[in-house]
């Protein structure tokens, strides 16, 4: 392995030490790294030492599609709780649905018609009567 191999190795294990990642991650990720540097490093038994570096990727990569599932699953359980603390139409049946009508503009529209318009009656009439055929 010449020089600059192994700074590049060596830069490469202190970026992956220093990231945020989860231990058992970075513990899966040494392992591969070790493996791709005993595989370069000249040993005598290359083919071996070739096989092991697969068996890291492969062990590698099994572990992350275990755990990448149950991330996301976090995640998703973390935005419905935080949106059902913050969201108002989220509260009890009745009020969320309260909430929920009171943010339509359609229905403040009703109201002031209904409230306020010397027709009203007439406006409720037309509309029970085109209801009822």
């Amino acid at each position: 392995m010449t020089d600059a191999t192994r700074a590049k190795v060596e830069r490469t294990r202190r970026y992956l030490l220093a990231s945020q990642l989860p231990e058992d991650t970075k513990d899966g990720l040494q392992t591969l790294l070790d493996a791709a540097v005993m595989a370069t490093n000249g040993t005598q038994d290359r083919i071996g030492a070739m096989a092991d570096a697969i068996l890291a990727l492969s062990l590698h990569e099994v572990r992350q599609a275990v755990r990448t599932p149950d991330a996301v699953q976090d995640a998703v359980a973390g935005a419905i709780s935080a949106h059902l603390a913050t969201c108002p139409v989220a509260g009890s049946a009745r009020l969320g649905v309260l909430v929920a009508i009171a943010m339509k503009p359609w229905a403040w529209l009703f109201a002031a018609v209904a409230v306020f318009s010397p027709y009203a009656p007439k406006i409720i009439e037309t509309i029970a009567n085109a209801a009822i055929k």
